[in-house]
């Protein structure tokens, strides 16, 4: 499970990233490698709210929803006492341009606690669920489904036991014929320490779970922290470990063995298949590997993101790369359309990119510590929009950005946008650009 104590800690999410100061230790060849010395295009980019760490919340890690003019999302942090003085995160609503709500305070205890996924909006009710809280098991809660209606009432739709049933889920939900299909990190099988990890869906009125899938840990992978898409009547996702079951070093991607991460898809009644198994090692370090984000799907095709992988500028000795932004065949034929590249191979500034979004056949998306935002062509065609300054233009966006009717993008940063939170670094922003 992912922690966000503070902003130093959210630059360990996922996998020791790359992407904080300092390193830690049959594929198409790609058709673009990002440079920190290209210059941005021109832009129009403004910050819509500032989070002050107080009852608005604190440190968004999802994304933002456009709702009949209106931003919908969670913070991690904040809203009030709970959680140890941190504050258990917070629902709210922002206005296009600009006024904050806050719809519902998490208290830490059976309502659930620090949200890190987006939102899903059915009929005027918001469903989200948050990776702790929920009872006593797995030590803090094993984490919830839950709906908050207009007015700012939360129900708690189902609390997971930390067994068979799952646990921690970090994504959001997919509606599909009145169920809600999400995943679970940990819980499952018990093949892996805590759990491999499930998918599951929750019934929308009575709020009953049934798991659909529990991964083994092996080939099928494991750990899944990404939402689910319904293409063609199937659920696709993407698992950020697993997918090989040999202990060789070519496998072992670096610090996670077996394997690399997975993009499968899955039946409504639990029949799995991996789609595509990611690979990368110093002999092959192009390979994009952890895939933490959403996929996306236009016009045939998958395309998503790895946090590592590529390049890793001068040397792969240091670390295994600056991440990727990668194509897919329905069959499963991976193209890494995009490396992000640091020269300086002791750290990846320009690097770890989150989820897409597709607008007017551009793939846009933003990348950690201290961010920037991008563009890039299926065809491999890369600009740099935006980078954030770390300060009140916001800093460390941790999730992708959402396309509103107004023709703007929006999203949120972790940090930055004015003083308070962790060492004065900001409490986190709403921003906005125009593509």
């Amino acid at each position: 499970m992912r922690q966000f104590d503070s902003f130093a800690g959210a630059c360990l999410i996922a996998a020791l990233l790359t992407a904080c100061s300092g390193s830690i230790g049959s594929f198409s060849t790609p058709t673009s490698v990002a440079t920190p010395t290209s210059q941005p295009s021109p832009e129009v980019y403004g910050v819509v709210y500032s989070f002050k760490g107080r009852s608005d919340g604190a440190n968004p890690v999802g994304g933002v929803i456009e709702s009949q003019g209106s931003l919908y999302g969670t913070t991690y942090a904040a809203g009030g006492p709970g959680c140890n003085g941190a504050g258990c995160g917070t629902v709210f609503a922002v206005g296009l341009t600009g006024g904050e709500k806050t719809l519902y305070r998490f208290k830490g205890n059976l309502d659930g606690a620090n949200p890190t996924s987006s939102l899903l909006s059915v009929d005027k009710i918001l469903f989200g669920t948050t990776q702790s809280g929920g009872g006593s098991a797995c030590g803090t809660g094993c984490g919830t489904v839950f709906s908050i209606s207009p007015s700012g009432s939360e129900r708690i739709l189902y609390s997971f036991a930390g067994g068979t049933d799952g646990a921690n889920p970090e994504a959001g939900l997919l509606n599909v014929r009145g169920e809600l299909y999400g995943t679970t990190e940990y819980g499952g099988n018990a093949a892996c320490q805590g759990g491999c990890g499930t998918v599951f869906k929750v019934a929308r009125s009575s709020g009953k779970e049934t798991v659909v899938y529990r991964f083994r840990g092996g080939k099928d992978g494991f750990h899944p922290v990404s939402p689910l898409i319904y293409v063609n009547g199937d659920f696709y996702g993407t698992t950020q470990s697993g997918g090989f079951v040999s202990s060789s070093s070519n496998h072992a991607c670096v610090y996670y063995a077996p394997g690399c991460g997975t993009v499968f898809k899955v039946s409504s009644s639990g029949r799995e298949r991996v789609v595509a198994r990611f690979f990368w090692s110093f002999s092959n370090p192009n390979g994009g590997a952890t895939p933490t984000a959403p996929l996306v799907y236009a016009n045939d095709r998958f395309y998503g993101t790895t946090i590592l992988g590529g390049t890793d500028g001068n040397a792969t000795m240091f670390g295994p790369g600056c991440g990727t932004v990668y194509g897919m065949s329905p069959s499963g034929q991976l193209n890494f359309i995009h490396l992000f590249q640091q020269p300086n191979h002791y750290s990846c500034t320009a690097g770890a990119p989150n989820g897409l979004v597709i607008d007017n056949d551009w793939l846009y998306g933003t990348t950690q510590n201290p961010g920037t935002i991008f563009k890039v062509s299926p065809s491999g065609t890369f600009k740099s929009l935006h980078r954030f300054a770390g300060g009140t233009d916001g800093s460390l966006p941790l999730a992708g950005m959402v396309a509103a009717p107004n023709g703007l993008l929006y999203g949120t940063t972790y940090a930055g946008g004015g003083p308070g939170c962790y060492k004065n670094s900001g409490c986190g922003t709403i921003f906005e650009i125009m593509p």
